[in-house]
């Protein structure tokens, strides 16, 4: 029996290209593989969707808070339950809904505030049958609430989009550098793409006046949106460090894959992660990591592969120590099409769809 399945997400590409909205578009790319899925999303630059997927637009208030709530509340106008199998929400959408089977959550509130401001998705957690996470820290931090039954959480992890997975050219790696006058430098990147304060942009700062102290012809590139440049351009300034530092944006998926593989290190000094798409895409590139123990990082350091920090004071040393000692993954491109594809996850959660029907 084919499942019928409608996978409803208030993130998606065509609105921004957070975790969550990457998340929604490969996981319901390789669901519609297997399931007969259709797409709720909100009706916002959906016209920039080209691809096959059975999309239902829905028209929303655009203000932040009230479109999440006026999503959920016109998802439920245009959902019939009795035509889908499996109703699976990412995050919110499913408040107004009378079944709701799967709801993916990609972290815990780390302040009331947060609990506060995400208390519609809690209420949507409650009444789900089922809760999936992506990460094992993820679960752990959901379990730890009085809010969530730890039977009823699975872990799926996300998986590595397709691109990364492709033979690095070279010579494209080399023109880059050109392009940059990076040439012989140790090169450390940051992804802060939508200036989140968890990103921990302070650290990274102060990082990289050390780096440049103790490496080398150190330079450093940041991944932001255009409009925060000037703001982490004065604090940049004052720190004395514009000068070594490159900022990029809007960057083509190919583009990015290319700047992975440009840098000696990706420095993510996150205070917190549901997963951190970015340990999984600097290992697909064979670049190293330093982070904290923040989503998926302890999974992968497990394997042999990226280093925890256990401070911030660890967090300069390590990225200084990998900066003077050349390291490659040789074996982690492997290692990540093997444990991370977006099939794999589509057929876990095939499985746990199949216990709550």
């Amino acid at each position: 029996m084919t499942l019928k399945v409608a996978f409803i997400s208030p993130q998606y590409p065509n609105i921004s290209r957070t975790g969550g909205s990457l998340y929604a578009y490969h996981l319901a790319s390789a669901l519609d593989k297997k399931c007969k899925t259709k797409v709720f999303i909100p009706n916002i630059n959906s016209k920039e969707l080209d691809d096959e997927l059975d999309y239902r637009p829905i028209d929303v208030i655009r203000k932040p808070f009230l479109r999440n709530l006026s999503f959920s509340k016109r998802v439920s106008d245009r959902i019939e339950p009795d035509n889908f199998d499996i109703i699976h929400v990412n995050e919110i959408g499913g408040l107004f809904l009378e079944k709701l089977d799967v709801i993916t959550l990609h972290h815990a509130p780390d302040t009331l505030k947060k609990m506060i401001h995400l208390s519609p998705v809690y209420l949507e957690a409650l009444k789900s049958k089922k809760i999936v996470t992506v990460s094992k820290d993820s679960k752990d931090m959901l379990s730890k609430s009085i809010l969530f039954n730890e039977k009823k959480i699975s872990i799926v992890p996300n998986g590595i989009n397709p691109k990364f997975l492709q033979k690095i050219d070279e010579n494209k790696v080399e023109k880059l550098k050109q392009k940059y006058e990076f040439e012989g430098k140790k090169v450390a990147f940051y992804i802060n793409s939508n200036f989140t304060k968890r990103k921990n942009l302070p650290l990274m700062i102060e990082t990289a006046k050390y780096l440049k102290r103790k490496v080398e012809d150190f330079r450093l590139i940041i991944l932001c949106k255009k409009k925060h440049y000037r703001e982490v351009q004065k604090k940049l300034k004052m720190a004395g460090i514009e000068d070594i530092t490159r900022f990029i944006s809007n960057l083509s998926d190919e583009e990015l894959v290319y700047h992975y593989a440009l840098a000696d290190l990706l420095a993510m000094p996150s205070t917190r992660e549901g997963f951190g798409f970015p340990l999984i895409e600097a290992l697909a590139t064979k670049t190293p990591f330093v982070s904290f123990d923040v989503g998926v990082a302890s999974e992968l350091v497990e394997k042999g592969y990226g280093v925890i920090a256990d401070d911030d004071e660890d967090f300069k040393r390590k990225c200084t120590y990998i900066l003077n000692h050349t390291m490659v993954y040789d074996g982690s491109k492997d290692f990540i099409r093997k444990n991370y594809s977006w099939e794999s996850s589509a057929e876990s959660l095939i499985d746990i769809y199949k216990h709550s029907v």
